[in-house]
């Protein structure tokens, strides 16, 4: 049967797997947030498509109103034909001055469709151009998203080896830990950010920067059982050279 490390050198792996730790989480964090930038081109993208779709429906409603408007000016030289041709034919002063208004009225209405044509054509023109813009830019677009989804692909698989490597590292220290200890660990570092040890330092947890009772930073020095924070309950560890580093991270990141 396997007799357990002393606390210290207990303590000593623990640290490690909690800097294993940090960067699997820091790794996890990166690949989170490799979909945001592929999500930001797709909402872009929906919007272009959405403009676009606009835009032609736009385009098609001004092209059925230019065929309105070019029937409507043949019907009205048709009847200004027949006016024309009434007034030829007229008897009296009456009759006349009838057809002249009649005629009138056809011009007048035959120039506001004209005015009504040119605006069409203009309109039609102007989404046209606005629609050849928008489908180079949608185009653009377009590649812009297929290759920053090729570039996410590749960074999550680069980042999920990484993660791999990194978990078979932090399996090595486990067998160096008790059970109870490592599973205490787990629980505190699910509840308090991921950090589930840190260095008591000058009298305090450097993880949330409370004093602690001198008795028990007596206690974490003499590590003859696992001591906890009365604050914030993660594990304390001992302060060392290579610990450094992670006690000034604890006391930038730890609450």
């Amino acid at each position: 049967m396997n007799h357990p490390l002393p606390l210290r050198e207990q303590m000593k792996a623990l640290e490690h797997l909690q800097e294993v730790d940090f960067k699997i989480d820091h790794l996890i964090k990166r690949k989170t947030s490799l979909p945001d930038s592929v999500r930001l081109l797709n909402e872009s993208f929906q919007k272009m498509q959405l403009t676009t779709d606009t835009k032609k429906n736009a385009f098609t409603e001004v092209e059925k109103l230019i065929r309105q408007t070019e029937a409507a000016i043949e019907l009205n030289n048709d009847r200004l034909t027949r006016a024309h041709t009434k007034l030829e034919t007229v008897h009296n002063s009456q009759e006349f001055q009838a057809a002249n208004k009649e005629i009138d009225q056809l011009k007048k209405l035959n120039t506001t469709l004209d005015e009504q044509l040119k605006k069409n054509k203009q309109d039609l023109e102007l989404l046209n151009q606005e629609i050849n813009q928008i489908d180079t830019d949608f185009l653009k677009l377009k590649t812009d998203r297929e290759t920053q989804m090729t570039v996410v692909s590749s960074e999550s698989a680069q980042l999920d080896a990484e993660i791999a490597t990194l978990t078979q590292e932090r399996e090595k220290f486990l067998p160096s830990i008790e059970v109870r200890i490592s599973r205490q660990y787990d629980r505190v570092r699910g509840a308090r950010g991921g950090m589930g040890c840190v260095h008591a330092v000058g009298g305090r947890c450097s993880g949330c920067n409370m004093m602690l009772p001198p008795q028990l930073f007596n206690e974490v020095y003499r590590a003859n059982d696992l001591q906890q924070c009365p604050s914030c309950h993660r594990i304390l560890l001992i302060p060392s050279v290579s610990g450094e580093a992670s006690s000034q991270a604890e006391a930038k990141t730890g609450t």
